[in-house]
């Protein structure tokens, strides 16, 4: 559990890794209620140095509680379960044009026949060439946009008050964190260029 909730941390989190994070400990879980009923504990190196003590009503506790968390983290996550990732948002070039919704046919024609798309996704991967390059296609951009930029986990709300609890003082209790855009510092990614600032502005001489 620790492991996927860090998985869904981070600044770089779609949600269409958030599926992926998800189905991936749902399938995780089935194994493992599958090899607690087998006696198997590889999954489990605790249980394994006790395996003289488990009895099969241990056991069945055991399975039936991964049932529950199953079925709890099920409900919880039914909407990415559902979230539909089409082929061609992962693999554009592998996918068959005909096969796809006619309104974005010609557009991923356009985009596989592309050298400047195709290089961003050689060297930069699938959400990299979305991000620079997929306005540029807009019937496409319309359907993925939001595949990248929607927040899957509340992260980046939490890491917001965060940042403005530590800002919030009693020393800077009337600094207005939007207006002096300070807030926007602490959660940007982006590195000022102090140099280029300082450049920039005249050097005051002695007087």
């Amino acid at each position: 559990m620790n492991e996927v909730t860090l998985k869904l941390q981070g600044d770089g989190m779609t949600l269409v890794h958030s599926k992926a994070t998800i189905c991936s400990f749902l399938a995780k879980l089935e194994l493992y209620q599958q090899n607690l009923g087998r006696r198997q504990f590889i999954n489990f190196p605790q249980l394994a140095k006790v395996l003289d003590e488990l009895t099969d009503s241990h056991l069945l506790l055991y399975t039936d509680h991964l049932k529950a968390v199953k079925a709890d983290m099920a409900i919880r996550f039914r909407d990415l379960q559902q979230l539909d990732v089409p082929d061609w948002v992962m693999e554009p070039w592998k996918a068959d044009a005909v096969s796809c919704e006619p309104e974005i046919q010609e557009s991923l024609i356009d985009l596989q026949n592309d050298e400047e798309a195709k290089a961003t996704f050689r060297t930069s991967g699938w959400r990299a060439m979305w991000v620079t390059q997929g306005q540029r296609f807009p019937p496409l951009w319309e359907r993925v946009h939001l595949l990248l930029l929607a927040f899957p986990t509340s992260y980046l709300v939490e890491q917001g008050f965060s940042q403005a609890l530590h800002m919030q003082t009693k020393y800077r209790n009337r600094l207005n964190l939007v207006s002096s855009g300070a807030l926007r510092l602490k959660l940007t990614s982006q590195c000022p260029d102090v140099k280029k600032l300082a450049a920039a502005h005249q050097a005051q001489g002695s007087h």
